[in-house]
């Protein structure tokens, strides 16, 4: 995993940086507050050269208010003139650290807001940054679902998406640019580097704002990762999520591409053209994506169901060439869309693997299954609809689509499993020690549920990996200490909650050690182990939101000390920890500090 750093508390060096194996650093380009003096604020044009000098990527944020303070309140609080305000000031001192054109630059909410404060207050003030700088150039952080609701607002641009692990439902994978995994606190305080203390942000996406890109409109956009071992094609991915979808109520276990039957004139538009008839929600069509001439534009989420092939809908991810026809021959699919049926496959790859679809092509005449195929399968091998498209080698109507050059592409971007657990072991090797198994697949040990595999696992002396079919990275869970008595996540996850099988699932992030413990977060929820302690225990749901906000392990609260449970006589739940307990109810979560053991 990529990782970079974020501190107020001063510059480390990019030797330093680069020694705590980092690649970069989110720079503050707001000043301290008045009667404040970080020495991490505001970046200068100095220490901006210093980093690029030795290689060193650079993004940067403003933060200036704080909550509770009576001079200086949270920057969201000063609405629509605050925003235009503080981003001006932001683009101001940015530019005059170094910072090149096209960059964006990150506002931050640093508390555990509502939907309601978002509504209110908090949006405007975004809306008054994206009216001075441009929305294209405007990034966030905050808790997850205050970054969601920014991008439902359409007050950020989605490339910009930065969660911090307090407060969120989950880690931003799938759809930010970083997470802040680790976070320095006076009671727990984070690493040092270059002996000053920092958070640690992993890194999702090739670009996540850093100043090294170049961005210029007309410049060859940065591609995306190969999904495994092929070269990852050129495209320019855009984002118009809209309203026209609804909500899964099955796994997805099919992805489709379609053709428009329409359009065609400007090819270059064709992509957008589509997705604005798509978003009319009067039009009563939709699709995950629509593709054409290397621009591929994403109107639906792949967490909801697209109003694309009637009752299959539920299950299927799809995809529309746009100004295409189902009548073309296989010589105007290639002279048409050639580059982007390879891009079609890239992304096939890539959602398959992400949502446990099975990478198999089905092709005319078909076989009905999980896999990758069109829409004419829906029609022929499931029994659902009329349509044709996009037709393929087949008896009439049309016989025009090249599924073996789809077929082949598709091919190329598949490899083995076995990579991402050896890259995990490489980024753990300080402390994993010897792999128990043998070397390659052959030592990997397959998880299957409903007769489907579903990730694998190899053993290490002090650790074991698991990776998630589908997943980007393989995780490892740390075994107990020998010189630490009731250390062991890997042990409570197995024995108490039934590995991957049981309700944490699998891992999603890799383990913290804190003070006098370790946490890790999995599927649904994360697990607390404190030193000396028979067991570990989940904390996870609202309860978990509760559990954050008053500093989870290092709070008042200290460390759970039981599973959630229902309250007798009641529709309750609660959770005890070692100084109180949290209660769930459906108007919220309460603390009671004297119902603690």
């Amino acid at each position: 995993m990529v990782t970079v750093i974020d501190t107020a508390a001063g510059f480390p060096s990019a030797t330093a940086i680069k020694n705590a194996g980092h690649t970069g650093i989110i720079a503050y380009v707001s000043p301290s507050r008045p009667g404040t003096n970080f020495a991490g604020k505001p970046i200068t044009r100095a220490v901006a050269d210093s980093y690029r000098a030795g290689g060193v990527d650079i993004a940067v944020v403003w933060q200036l208010g704080k909550p509770g303070d009576p001079q200086t309140p949270s920057d969201w609080t000063t609405g629509y003139a605050g925003g235009r305000r503080m981003a001006k000031q932001a683009l101001a001192n940015a530019r005059a650290a170094g910072m090149p054109g096209w960059c964006p630059i990150y506002f931050a909410v640093d508390e555990d807001i509502t939907l309601d404060q978002w509504n209110a207050t908090a949006s405007q003030y975004f809306k008054g940054c994206c009216d001075e700088i441009g929305q294209a150039w405007v990034g966030i952080y905050g808790h997850s679902r205050v970054v969601e609701w920014a991008v439902e607002d359409g007050v950020v641009d989605p490339r910009w998406l930065w969660v911090t692990r307090a407060w969120s439902d989950d880690d931003g994978r799938g759809y930010a640019a970083l997470y802040q995994r680790v976070i320095d606190t006076p009671s727990n305080p984070g690493p040092t580097v270059g002996g000053i203390t920092v958070d640690v942000n992993d890194v999702y996406r090739p670009d996540w704002g850093q100043w090294s890109i170049d961005r210029t409109p007309g410049a060859a956009p940065t591609p995306e990762p190969p999904v495994t071992g092929g070269v990852a094609p050129r495209f320019e991915a855009i984002s118009r999520i809209g309203q026209a979808s609804q909500p899964r109520t099955k796994t997805p276990i099919n992805w489709l591409i379609h053709t428009e039957q329409g359009g065609g004139q400007n090819p270059s538009e064709d992509a957008e053209r589509l997705a604005r008839y798509c978003n009319n929600t009067a039009n009563g069509v939709s699709y995950h994506y629509s593709l054409r001439a290397g621009k591929l534009v994403q109107m639906v989420p792949l967490d909801r169901a697209s109003w694309s092939v009637l009752d299959a809908n539920a299950y299927t991810v799809n995809l529309c060439f746009a100004g295409s026809y189902a009548e073309w021959t296989r010589e105007q699919w290639i002279a048409n869309c050639r580059d982007d049926i390879r891009i079609a496959a890239y992304i096939a790859v890539r959602d398959c693997k992400a949502l446990g679809i099975p990478t198999t092509v089905i092709a005319p005449p078909y076989n009905r299954g999980s896999g990758i195929s069109d829409h004419r399968y829906v029609t022929r091998a499931l029994g659902i609809g009329t349509h044709t498209d996009v037709g393929g080698p087949m008896q009439a109507p049309w016989s025009g689509f090249p599924w073996d050059l789809f077929e082949s592409d598709i091919r190329s971007f598949l490899a083995p499993v076995p990579n991402l657990i050896d890259a995990e072991a490489a980024r753990a090797a300080a402390w994993i020690g010897k792999r128990l198994a043998p070397v390659g697949a052959v030592g990997e040990t397959i998880i299957r549920k409903d007769g489907r595999e579903i990730g694998r696992f190899v053993p290490y002396e002090n650790a074991h990996i698991y990776w998630r079919t589908g997943a980007t990275s393989a995780i490892a869970i740390p075994h107990a200490d020998p010189q630490i008595p009731g250390s062991g996540l890997f042990e409570t996850w197995g024995a108490d909650y039934r590995y991957e099988q049981g309700p944490l699932g699998f891992p999603k992030v890799a383990h913290s050690v804190v003070t006098n413990g370790a946490v890790q977060t999995f599927e649904d929820g994360q697990l607390f182990r404190k030193n000396g302690t028979p067991r570990g225990w989940r904390v996870h749901g609202r309860i978990l939101d509760a559990y954050a906000a008053h500093g989870y392990e290092q709070g008042p609260l200290g460390w759970p000390i039981g599973d959630e449970r229902a309250v007798d006589g009641t529709d309750n739940r609660e959770q005890q920890f070692e100084r109180g307990r949290l209660v769930w109810s459906p108007t919220g979560v309460t603390v009671d500090l004297a119902k603690g053991a």
